[in-house]
């Protein structure tokens, strides 16, 4: 394990011993002369056996040149889809950074085993792309989901055999020519956080990305498979709708489960019944998770809406399967206020309360 400073900076890596008596975890100290108020950036970067990082990652070494792939070995923080760590100085004497997770994953946050898995679903908005100079034009162009943390990436393929740089979306049934989804699986062993980017590709080739690269803070989108509790993950996870965003930065997660501690949740077996739990926590701000079990495949609704009765969101639309899921509820831009969350589900139907506390 080194720390190294932030992208193209310090010019050598500096190992880091680990700490006596506490397997797996480093610590090092760094000379550093500047003046209070300046930002200290730095990096953690796995440096691997490169003989034995080819046969356990796939992917670690570029075909044909035999080059690593810096991007194995460089963490990118969960939070903002990459970017540098930093810590303010402040005046005199060393200043204490606090302990870190690696890319800023909790170990409460893994599948765990190669029997662990999610079926997730992504959804973008195109609308705002047809207005590009370069524009996004539905009829003709593809739209894909590309991975930008290879180490994660590395894992789906060690775990399916294969798995795209890039995965095709299609045109979701109830979105029009706007929003277009992708679903498929995730599996163990890996952990709960995804980065990501959304592209277009013309007729012939030319492709549009939106973020940013190596260097810029939030280049990516960033989000978090949402647990049931620690470890444990229900058999489906639709993400938040994204819109298409031209430049970096780009949005995600602005908390991470499990950053601040959770407290330990009920886990669902095979649910027997339909059931909509209460959201958590509640209050809450500025998101919160909405647990339910579906007993028999059906189409699913759920939906949210504020005291006068009109829609504000919809989490879910779509048939699902037999299973327990968890649905994420984002609240920004929203006011302060009672709401409430419906969930329909064949002739199933429940409502509960929620607040919202800014």
């Amino acid at each position: 394990m080194e720390v190294r400073g932030g992208f193209n900076g310090w010019g050598s890596p500096n190992r880091m011993p680990t700490v006596p008596g506490q397997p797996g975890k480093y610590e090092q100290v760094i000379p550093f002369n500047g003046a209070t108020g300046d930002e200290f950036f730095y990096k953690f970067f796995l440096d691997f056996d490169s003989a034995g990082a080819t046969s356990r990652l796939t992917g670690y070494i570029h075909s044909g040149t035999g080059a690593t792939r810096d991007g194995m070995a460089y963490e990118h923080p969960a939070l903002r889809g990459d970017g540098n760590n930093s810590v303010t100085l402040t005046s005199g004497g060393n200043v204490p950074v606090g302990a870190a997770f690696f890319q800023g994953i909790n170990p409460q946050g893994l599948l765990k085993n190669a029997t662990d898995s999610v079926t997730v679903t992504f959804k973008v908005n195109m609308g705002p792309a047809k207005k590009y100079v370069d524009a996004f034009i539905p009829a003709t162009d593809t739209v894909k989901l590309a991975w930008e943390d290879a180490l994660w990436r590395s894992a789906q393929v060690k775990a399916q055999g294969s798995f795209p740089q890039a995965v095709i979306m299609t045109k979701s049934p109830t979105g029009g020519d706007s929003i277009y989804q992708v679903t498929f699986k995730v599996k163990g062993p890996t952990h709960y956080n995804v980065q990501y980017r959304y592209r277009y590709v013309h007729v012939g080739g030319n492709a549009v990305d939106q973020g940013g690269g190596l260097g810029v803070q939030n280049p990516y989108i960033t989000r978090f498979i949402q647990p049931l509790s620690p470890n444990v993950f229900p058999a489906s996870y639709t993400f938040p709708t994204d819109i298409w965003t031209k430049n970096a930065p780009l949005p995600g997660e602005a908390t991470a489960p499990f950053t601040t501690g959770v407290e330990q949740e009920p886990v669902f077996s095979v649910p027997a019944t339909f059931e909509l739990l209460q959201n958590y926590p509640n209050p809450f701000n500025p998101s919160t998770r909405i647990k339910y079990a579906i007993s028999g495949q059906t189409h699913v609704s759920l939906k949210v809406f504020n005291l006068l009765g009109q829609e504000v969101a919809t989490l879910v639309d779509e048939v699902q399967s037999v299973g327990s899921y968890v649905a994420k509820f984002d609240a920004v831009g929203l006011s302060t206020g009672v709401y409430f969350y419906k969930l329909e589900a064949g002739s199933f139907t429940n409502v509960k309360k929620m607040l919202l506390l800014k």
